[in-house]
């Protein structure tokens, strides 16, 4: 199954063709009884009112009284579809078919019951068959694309929806979805063109606010990002995902407050999302607040025991609150279930310097080195070993690295204050040991801004 095909079934589009559609108020067929005409018209009165069982137990007592009418066959195969009886639907789509051939209604909706069994040749075939009939037919073509979507057949796909731009520039579908392929194949500036269409025609559709906030965080445009964002929110308030995506955004923009207060809404919405666990504890981990990153990465391991990266991250908020034995057995398993995970091994090499298994610690950092040089961590953790080794002036030379790499680091900042300090650089120390207080007294407001809004929302979602 491609990818644009798990967006189209997670009910993002319209699949059932609207236009042009038959019911059983067209049985008028010679035979037919007046008793049988007003049946049926009942039959499709309860289907179009949403009673679907009602409909389909009318037109099954019809369909034994006479089995020649396509009407009672045909709101009753559009019954089955609506509820997702696929099999079903297709053959009483058939059977109508077959008493009224080369109809385009009953073809295309026979067409989508395919297209949801994933059945993507026979869904192509019948919307081609509407389109020998109705050369013009922009619902065939933007359902026919959906079905080469489907196959990873983009070229096929992006003449369909060309075309049926072309036929009719206000159908907001076409834009979405030819959005979705030039998502999929990285051509950012054309997708962002439709999907800012598809939304301007129809201010509703979420999926196409989604994908476009996608695209402008990866092209930078955080603003813009903030309101599609926004407008997603609105639109669906009861779903977790506008709010994760939201809190992403915010997390870009390095806000962690905002962000966390998103992510515990989409926890709260969606508490069996893995994602929304793996955001919440990196962003409390910003805040360094470790029971936090804890909580959020037990909740996680709870749901996938089998998370390396989940087990790693409870790991080091086990380390951060100084229980190094829970550490250890976390890094262990997340170790046997990845080996060789270069995060892992930071952690493990933290462990054992705070252990002062200091020639142990280093294989593990240096190992980390070795592989992936960007780490600011690594930094932290050389400096950490090169104070204890008493070789001061080594330590601040890495605890400078890891400070350049990410400015915000307090524990680089105590640690190089410790260094200058054995140095007798007292004014440096100071220096840093003032900006250690800085960060700290900023990190306490963020985390009780974060809390005050934790405990709002556990009483009203919507007041935060």
């Amino acid at each position: 199954m491609g990818w644009i095909s798990r967006v189209v079934w997670a009910g993002a589009l319209v699949l059932v063709l609207i236009a042009g559609l038959a019911t059983a108020q067209d049985v008028n067929e010679g035979g037919a009884s007046e008793s049988l005409q007003e049946r049926a018209l009942e039959a499709e009165r309860a289907r179009a009112a949403g009673d679907l069982e009602g409909a389909i137990r009318i037109t099954t007592e019809l369909i034994r009284e006479s089995d020649q009418f396509f009407g009672t066959f045909y709101t009753r195969g559009l019954a089955y579809l609506e509820l997702g009886d696929l099999e079903l639907a297709i053959a009483d789509l058939t059977r109508s078919l077959e008493l009224v051939p080369n109809t385009i209604p009953i073809i295309g909706n026979r067409g989508v019951a395919y297209l949801r069994l994933r059945r993507q040749n026979e869904a192509i075939e019948d919307f081609s068959s509407i389109l020998k009939l109705d050369p013009e037919n922009v619902e065939a073509f933007v359902n026919r694309a959906k079905a080469y979507l489907d196959l990873n057949t983009f070229d096929k796909a992006l003449a369909d929806l060309n075309k049926a731009s072309t036929l009719d520039p206000d159908y907001a579908e076409t834009f979405f979805l030819r959005g979705l392929t030039n998502h999929t194949l990285e051509k950012l500036p054309e997708a962002l063109a439709d999907l800012t269409r598809a939304t301007e025609l129809d201010p509703a559709l979420a999926s196409a606010f989604f994908f476009k906030c996608q695209i402008q965080m990866r092209q930078g445009d955080l603003t813009g990002a903030l309101v599609s964002a926004n407008r997603l929110v609105e639109i669906d308030p009861d779903s977790g995902k506008g709010y994760q995506l939201r809190g992403d955004v915010f997390k870009k923009k390095e806000d962690y407050v905002a962000a966390l207060k998103d992510y515990e809404r989409a926890n709260r919405l969606a508490p069996y999302s893995s994602f929304v666990k793996e955001e919440l504890a990196a962003a409390y981990a910003k805040l360094e607040a470790w029971d936090e990153v804890v909580r959020a990465a037990t909740e996680l391991v709870a749901m996938e025991p089998a998370n390396a990266d989940a087990l790693n991250t409870r790991a080091y908020g086990y380390i951060r609150l100084g229980k190094l034995d829970l550490a250890e057995s976390d890094l262990k398993r997340s170790l046997e279930i990845v080996p060789d995970n270069v995060f892992v091994f930071n952690n493990m090499g933290l462990l054992k310097i705070l252990r002062g298994e200091l020639a142990e610690g280093l294989k593990d950092v240096t190992k980390v080195k070795t592989i992936y040089p960007f780490l600011p961590e690594i930094y932290l953790n050389l400096g950490m070993i090169r104070n204890r080794q008493k070789q001061y002036s080594l330590a601040v030379r890495e605890l400078g690295k890891a400070i350049k790499a990410d400015p915000k680091m307090i524990s680089a900042y105590e640690e190089r204050a410790n260094a200058y300090e054995a140095l007798g650089q007292k004014q440096k120390a100071e220096a840093d040991r003032a900006t250690v207080e800085k960060l700290q007294s900023d990190l306490e407001e963020k985390r009780r801004q974060v809390r005050e809004a934790v405990r709002i929302l556990a009483r009203s979602p919507d007041e935060v």
